[in-house]
């Protein structure tokens, strides 16, 4: 199947969030998809920056533009008075996020920019650069990464296969559950609303271990006086389950609902992923009410597990 390079020219500002709390603003250029058939092998994005976004770049070595991954052919001087182009490759496993809102590059443009600077497609620590050029008289001068070597998307992350999350996120499409990204480009939060309560859920997967991760998690923190019958409610709760476990968070109260797997090869991963996850919403959905009755009147744990585990309930 051949292979096609899709482009959309951008010409507007840009800002990235650093893993140091800073920021990095650019101009972006143009959005570049590749693709064979209907699999998308790389996100490219082309910016140019100016010598002082330059100088930040290279200080902090966003982009993963340490020393060691330059080319050797370039004096590693550009011209102050001119502006800086680089071309940046997208982390493998966020390239279903580029598209989850449209697979042209028009529709991925656009949800890059709509997005906010903390997000995971803005992070600049998700984005590698490939190429570093400026403009000298009729030529360019500058310098490839060893990230751009081989032409293949699997550079960025060797070794890690992006099936997983490819799974999570067309698993929810088609179920048609408006997803968000998170800080962790392999965790997607979820708005929830089940019959009894509202809640946020999160999806996450560990590619290197095949692991896939669904919880629940309660809307309501249990205060520190409470967090001793909560404890009591959630182990009651937890000896009678098949499939997954309350937790608590000793720091800050957070209660939560798991469900997770380590995926084996050989299995329909939406139909595990669509198994998990509905057990666990439906769990939560049982539990909630008493939970949070439990964290807002006088009633023990016992009590409480009695108004979850009643046939009326």
């Amino acid at each position: 199947m051949p292979v096609k390079t899709n482009r959309v020219h951008l010409d507007q500002s840009l800002t990235f969030s650093n893993s140091d709390g800073s920021t990095l603003t650019a101009q972006a250029l143009e959005l570049i998809l590749i693709t064979e058939g209907e699999r998308l092998l790389e996100g490219r994005l082309a910016l140019q920056v100016n010598i002082g976004g330059y100088a930040q770049i290279d200080r902090a070595q966003l982009f993963h533009l340490a020393p060691e991954v330059r080319g050797q052919n370039f004096s590693g001087k550009f011209d102050s008075a001119k502006p800086v182009e680089l071309e940046l490759g997208l982390r493998t496993t966020l390239l279903p996020a580029l598209v989850s809102q449209g697979n042209q590059p028009n529709q991925a443009g656009a949800y890059l920019f709509s997005l906010k600077p903390t997000e995971a497609l803005r992070q600049s620590q998700n984005w590698y650069a490939l190429n570093v050029k400026q403009a000298q008289g009729d030529l360019k001068a500058g310098y490839a990464t060893k990230w751009s070597e081989d032409g293949s998307p699997a550079r960025l992350e060797p070794g890690v296969s992006n099936t997983l999350f490819e799974s999570m996120l067309a698993f929810f499409k088609s179920i048609e559950w408006p997803i968000n990204l998170t800080q962790n480009p392999s965790r997607v939060q979820i708005d929830y609303e089940g019959d009894n309560a509202n809640w946020q859920c999160f999806a996450e997967v560990q590619e290197d271990n095949s692991h896939f991760a669904f919880y629940s998690v309660c809307p309501q923190s249990a205060p520190e006086e409470k967090r001793a019958a909560v404890a009591e409610f959630l182990s009651r709760a937890n000896y009678g389950l098949l499939l997954g476990n309350f937790e608590m968070d000793y720091n800050d109260g957070e209660v939560r609902y798991r469900t997770s797997i380590i995926v084996d090869n050989n299995e329909d991963l939406s139909l595990v992923i669509n198994h998990l996850v509905y057990a666990n919403v439906g769990i939560m959905d049982q539990y909630v009410v008493a939970l949070v009755v439990l964290l807002n009147e006088d009633v023990t744990a016992e009590q409480a597990i009695a108004l979850a585990e009643s046939p009326e309930s």
